[in-house]
């Protein structure tokens, strides 16, 4: 879990929510892969298959291929734009390290998203998740903006921990079951492996400036 001292606006609204716990509570069962549940799309367990994710059905239904790809582009876009926004203030290597190689990873997911959009003919359709996200980025950048280093750093990575625990927990469980077309499902096998690297390094960097297990006075 977040430690207290983690801004609470920033982890506020439904998106927050739903991703903390879809990507916090793991799976409750493996009997929701592909083809074991009538309600399950064509190709819901696509991305289980290729991407070693969660067989979790999804929490609440996202009815269309175009909406995942608009949540899908939403959050590679708030990670972009937030390390855009404090790269140029950050002081430790660590913390710049981070924010460049998302920089660089998401920028090229997000030409291979809107690549998908043009190869399928599936036009995102944005709502109301993928609005939050894209809210909730502009409440990080907002809150960063009034810090300096080290605290800068120090809040710029653990905010990209829990933001990459939440992307994970989308993808596994809304996602990635909700995807109907094998070309999406595909792409999200190929975001998912990135997710997971982006996310182990923002743990180390998190460790690497605070010490492992420790804790910041508040």
């Amino acid at each position: 879990m977040p430690r207290a001292r983690y801004h609470a606006r920033w982890a506020s609204g439904p998106a927050a929510l739903v991703g903390l716990h879809l990507a916090l509570g793991g799976c409750a069962s493996d009997s929701l892969a592909a083809g074991s549940s009538p309600g399950d799309p064509p190709d819901a367990g696509a991305v289980t298959e290729a991407g070693s994710a969660c067989s979790c059905g999804p929490l609440f239904p996202v009815c269309s291929d175009g909406q995942v790809l608009a949540i899908l582009a939403a959050e590679l876009s708030a990670r972009v734009d937030v390390a855009n926004a404090v790269r140029a203030s950050l002081a430790s290597a660590n913390a710049l390290d981070l924010a460049e190689k998302i920089i660089t990873d998401d920028s090229v997911l997000r030409v291979q998203v809107q690549g998908e959009v043009r190869e399928t003919a599936i036009a995102a359709a944005p709502g109301g998740v993928d609005r939050q996200i894209a809210t909730e980025a502009q409440w990080t950048i907002q809150a960063l903006a009034t810090k300096n280093p080290p605290d800068l750093d120090a809040a710029y990575v653990d905010g990209e921990v829990l933001a990459h625990l939440r992307a994970l927990g989308l993808i596994d469980q809304l996602l990635g079951p909700s995807t109907h077309d094998r070309r999406i499902a595909d792409l999200l096998a190929r975001v998912r492996p990135l997710v997971v690297q982006h996310a182990q390094a923002a743990s180390q960097a998190q460790s690497e400036l605070e010490g492992a297990c420790a804790g910041r006075p508040g």
